[in-house]
């Protein structure tokens, strides 16, 4: 698992990649020396928060991006899992989806051990 973030962590551009269970506790991050351990959680938190925001207005989604001033963040549903990559704003986007659906699929595959199950799989593109 923590080779697969380090893949998604060796593009340009991205600060950190986590993966967070639906209950919004982190499984797995690469502990940036940017973000502490409280602000990755409360990310995860809010992952969650708005992913059940929009399947209880009867959207299904495979995932959202999120643009700030300072940058983005990149929401991918898993099977079990969120896989949240917080990025500059320089970020190589084509790339980081490239690489993201490559990590999805064998994490997927491999079924995050220590995530909480019940989210639904969503659609690969």
């Amino acid at each position: 698992m923590q080779d697969k973030l380090n893949e998604i962590n060796s593009i340009a551009g991205v600060m950190d990649s986590v993966l967070v269970n639906k209950n919004g506790s982190i499984v797995s991050s690469q502990q940036s020396p940017f973000l502490t351990q409280s602000l990755l959680e409360s990310i995860g938190r809010e992952v969650m928060q708005l992913d059940a925001a929009i399947d209880a207005a009867g959207e299904g989604i495979k995932g959202f991006d999120l643009l700030y001033d300072y940058g983005r963040v990149i929401v991918q549903k898993g099977s079990n899992f969120y896989l949240v990559v917080l990025c500059k704003s320089s970020v190589d986007t084509s790339l980081l989806r490239l690489t993201l659906n490559v990590v999805l699929k064998d994490l997927n595959e491999k079924r995050v051990s220590r995530g909480s199950s019940g989210i639904r799989m969503f659609n690969m593109t």
